[in-house]
């Protein structure tokens, strides 16, 4: 069994209406949502951050793409969609 922490904290009212609806319908208690909310939220900065990253690091190197030459790229297949 892991130890766990105890952290103190104020949440809007409509955010503890969610949390109750949601320990209603799961059948979770606060504790468990909450730390599956934090879960989700670090990995998706972590992501998000990993991909700016990725992407300074393409700009550094020069792998761009001009805008206008983008733009053509993408007019010429919205006239293909659209017929």
């Amino acid at each position: 069994m892991t130890k766990s922490a105890t952290v103190n904290f104020e949440i809007e009212p409509e955010a503890k209406e969610m949390l109750e609806k949601l320990t209603s319908t799961t059948d979770q208690s606060e504790s468990s949502i909450i730390n599956g909310a934090i879960a989700t939220y670090y990995g998706y900065l972590q992501y998000q951050t990993e991909e700016i990253k990725r992407g300074l690091r393409e700009v550094a190197e020069g792998k761009v793409i001009p805008h206008e030459k983008l733009r053509e790229k993408w007019v010429k297949r919205l006239a293909k969609i659209q017929g």
